[in-house]
């Protein structure tokens, strides 16, 4: 098997860490957020870890995604987001560690948001809005 590259193994850490605390496998649009690059290149490196029999997956399913890397041959994943040094953040003083929590937790609160807009959209098929008097 091949060996893969540092950001071909950050791919697979994220892919790891995600369907660990998820229970389920990243879309491409949760690795484009967490990365901070396009669409296209997400789906490039998808097909590129697919290709190196890395992970496998159904094209066209969501969330279709399977590891085919052991999880111990894995590398840590590490924070990608960029701070401005000239910029003053809370962030700065933060461990490696820590910043991953706090992303970690951005991506349960962003899972959340996404289950409340199904329960609304849901509830509002369910209970259509009545129109008001006069109209």
């Amino acid at each position: 098997m091949k060996t893969p590259t540092d950001r071909q193994g950050q791919f697979l850490a994220y892919i790891y860490q995600y369907s660990q605390i998820h229970g389920r496998a990243p879309a491409e649009k949760d690795m484009q957020d967490f990365f901070q690059i396009t669409a296209p290149s997400v789906h490039s490196m998808v097909l590129m870890l697919e290709k190196n029999h890395f992970i496998s997956r159904i094209p066209g399913m969501a969330r279709s995604i399977q590891l085919l890397v052991p999880s111990d041959q894995l590398p840590q994943l590490k924070s990608v987001h960029k701070i401005k040094p000239s910029a003053p953040s809370p962030l700065l003083g933060l461990s490696e560690e820590k910043l991953l929590m706090l992303v970690k937790l951005r991506m349960l609160h962003e899972q959340e948001k996404a289950a409340l807009r199904r329960v609304r959209a849901k509830t509002a098929r369910k209970y259509p809005a009545r129109p008001k008097d006069g109209e």
